[in-house]
């Protein structure tokens, strides 16, 4: 397995006063993830190709950043990375939309959303990561959504950057220290929305609405928020009979199973589109929450707010879910004298499990294809992912998840693990990915050094079934 980088700082007409300037933070960017991928994930140098206007900009630069550089080693990685590979391309400096497409500029021209997903679509890696981070850049993560490909964009089609987010995205895949692995491709976007987010919260663009709204796209729906994510929410809803919309409702967790004693966070945006400023009543904007036997547990609130004309209040608040059973929460508020209506409500069980897989958090770990077999008319594949390790092996106590893919519709199972004269059974759960439909995951740290043998069991509707499928996997 090979992992193989592309780095693209591209093109921008000179700004006078400040051309020298950009330039200085357009190599911090980008020689600084290639630095964070050679030191951090185990990158070769010679299988980062790095593109600049400046040849003379920093030491390794490959190539000049133009579109028939990138296209030809977009077209070369076509013909050298194998299925096996991993593939990551982070591309920083300028961009726009035209109405219809989103554009990556390089110094001949440039390249669209749809280019770039063609030409991402001729690259047999499995495992691919795109970063935009140039303005207008939500087309790439909107269009180019793939099974095994995670892309992300710094803003969506309509909107400019105005606060960095190739410097938030690198620093946050960087490995942090005390930490015994670097951050998922997806943490990493989180720290930089979380900065984003920060800046604006303390008030450097006060008066003036929030316009990064990253998009992540794990699959084939490009998405905003974090990667434990209970609303299917996304977008703006203008609010019943007011004024004003609420914009891109998280909900997340802070931790990978909802469960009695979890902490779940709540973040939404209002924005006043109006040319008056708004203000709500003493209890203000909270989130109307209803716990187990229709409880009242609203909480959150932000009395007597006040938002400006044309500009955005980001709202964050966190409760404890300290019961089991079913949960409902909405964005809630009180304005001149009425209280808002029960709308984008999410329910969920406690407990339950978040519906991303967790193989996704490991985008940036190895990954082995373990067996292939052929079981009443589908074709199944077994697949370990496991933490980075020089050796290219998972070790002894590693986390190992273990997915099992083309069993659409199946209720579950497990793996009958054996190995030094000891057994195991690791269960299987559902997970809906999209692109991909249901596969069986499940994940175990307690397989100790030595080979194993695998063996699948499924209930496909009729009960635990053998699937006919056994695999060895090595542990170090």
């Amino acid at each position: 397995m090979k992992r193989v980088a592309l780095i693209v700082e591209g093109f921008q007409k000179s700004i006078p006063g400040q051309a020298s300037q950009l330039l200085k933070w357009y190599w911090g960017a980008v020689s600084g993830m290639r630095d964070i991928l050679m030191r951090d994930y185990g990158y070769p140098r010679e299988n980062i190709t790095l593109m600049f206007q400046d040849m003379n900009a920093g030491p390794d630069i490959s190539m000049i950043s133009t579109k028939v550089n990138v296209e030809k080693e977009l077209s070369r990685l076509a013909s050298a990375l194998e299925e096996e590979d991993e593939l990551f391309c982070f591309f920083v400096d300028h961009g726009h939309f035209d109405g219809s497409s989103s554009h990556f500029q390089l110094q001949d021209g440039t390249i669209t959303d749809a280019r770039m997903n063609e030409l991402a679509g001729r690259i047999r890696a499995r495992s691919q990561v795109w970063v935009f981070t140039q303005c207008q850049s939500g087309g790439f993560a909107e269009r180019m959504g793939a099974p095994g490909r995670i892309v992300m964009s710094s803003t969506r089609r309509s909107e400019n950057n105005r606060e960095a987010f190739a410097e938030p995205c690198r620093d946050g895949l960087a490995w942090p220290s005390g930490k015994e692995a670097p951050p998922s491709i997806i943490q990493g976007y989180e720290s930089a929305l979380e900065r984003i987010w920060q800046i604006f919260r303390e008030g450097q663009r006060k008066g003036e609405p929030l316009q990064e709204h990253c998009l992540l796209n794990v699959g084939s729906k490009a998405e905003y928020g974090n990667y434990y994510k209970l609303s299917s929410i996304n977008g703006a809803v203008a609010v019943p009979d007011q004024e004003f919309h609420v914009r891109f409702p998280v909900v997340s967790a802070d931790s990978s199973q909802i469960k009695e004693g979890t902490t779940i966070l709540v973040r939404f945006e209002i924005f006043n589109p109006t040319p008056r400023e708004i203000r709500f009543g003493p209890a203000g904007v909270f989130v109307a929450c209803r716990g187990p036997g229709d409880e009242n547990r609203d909480f959150g609130h932000v009395p007597d707010l006040a938002i400006p004309s044309r500009a955005s209040f980001l709202y964050e608040g966190r409760t404890k879910l300290d019961k089991g059973g079913q949960w409902s929460i909405w964005p809630a508020f009180q304005k001149d004298g009425r209280w808002g209506p029960r709308f984008m409500e999410t329910r969920f069980q406690v407990p339950i499990t978040l519906p991303l897989s967790n193989a996704h958090l490991r985008t940036l770990g190895d990954r082995k294809n373990l067996a292939a077999a052929s079981s009443g008319g589908r074709t199944l594949s077994l697949t370990a992912y496991w933490p980075y390790r020089p050796e290219r092996r998972p070790r002894a106590g590693d986390e190992v998840t273990l997915r099992l893919s083309g069993v659409d519709g199946s209720r579950g199972g497990y793996l009958e693990a054996t190995g030094n004269g000891k057994g195991q059974r690791i269960e299987l759960s559902p997970y809906p990915i999209a692109g991909m439909g249901t596969v069986l995951e499940g994940t175990t740290s307690s397989l100790a050094a030595g080979d194993w043998t695998l063996e699948a069991f499924v209930d496909a509707g009729r009960g635990i079934a053998s699937a006919g499928m056994r695999a060895k996997l090595t542990m170090g």
